[in-house]
């Protein structure tokens, strides 16, 4: 597992424009062709912009934005970024309405993507994203936030509040943020969520124990969740054996 990543997709609040309809004068899809906000500030091009009525991951977004723009945009086996044939790929991600759609299950088989949807409740346990990337990536982002916040050079209101960051001061918060999330914290993170455990189930105890307090079966260990009452080992990565990541080659 190499630990890359896809570029981040950012979603504003606002009136989206119809398809083939050129974007008003004033509105925030005119901003992202022109390339920076009202206030002048660049929106990076490593980024990907969408707008939603309540900045929501809706079908429409999926379809026309993420899609094409992120997802089959991966970097296939031989690393060139939009070739041809999408690399097999897991994609594990909650049950989000827009996910269990017919359009989207359509999509990821065209684009050869396996699709593992986290159980309800599970999802800061299982799911990679949600297990330690999204935590790091938060904090990321509050650093830049909080030094704005407190600049004796951020704008005052009529009311005396600070003003809110522009969308090109956020969008360039979020590409720093994002960069920082390194290859090695993307794998943990992988291994965090038990999706590199070998598929003999040699593993599956420890991992159980350490990320869930229960044992393989799913029974709880005792209240202080001691692992090494239970006579294991902590999970790692698996010495032989395939797993689900060497597998499908993530």
């Amino acid at each position: 597992m190499k630990g890359g990543k896809l570029p981040p997709l950012l979603i504003f609040r606002g009136k989206p424009t119809a398809p083939g309809i050129t974007p008003a004068a004033n509105s925030i899809e005119r901003e992202f062709k022109v390339g920076k906000d009202k206030k002048g500030i660049a929106y990076p091009q490593s980024v990907v912009y969408a707008v939603d009525d309540k900045a929501w991951h809706t079908q429409r977004v999926f379809r026309d934005v993420w899609l094409p723009q992120v997802w089959n945009r991966r970097p296939s086996r031989d690393g060139v970024l939009g070739n041809y044939r999408q690399p097999d790929t897991l994609l594990s991600w909650d049950d989000y309405t827009v996910h269990k759609t017919a359009l989207c299950k359509e999509a990821m088989d065209k684009s050869n993507t396996t699709l593992f949807f986290v159980p309800r409740g599970l999802t800061p346990k299982i799911q990679p994203y949600d297990g330690l990337i999204n935590k790091l990536f938060k904090s990321n982002m509050s650093r830049p936030y909080d030094n704005h916040m407190a600049s004796t050079d951020a704008m005052r209101n009529d009311r005396g509040y600070l003003d809110p960051p522009s969308r090109g001061l956020l969008a360039q918060w979020v590409k720093k943020a994002w960069n920082e999330v390194d290859p090695e914290s993307i794998r943990s993170s992988w291994r965090k969520a038990g999706m590199t455990l070998a598929f003999d189930g040699s593993e599956e105890e420890a991992w159980a124990n350490k990320e869930l307090n229960s044992d393989a079966q799913g029974k709880p260990l005792r209240a202080d969740g001691d692992a090494a009452a239970a006579g294991v080992e902590e999970a790692g990565p698996s010495e032989e054996g395939e797993t689900m990541a060497d597998l499908l080659e993530v």
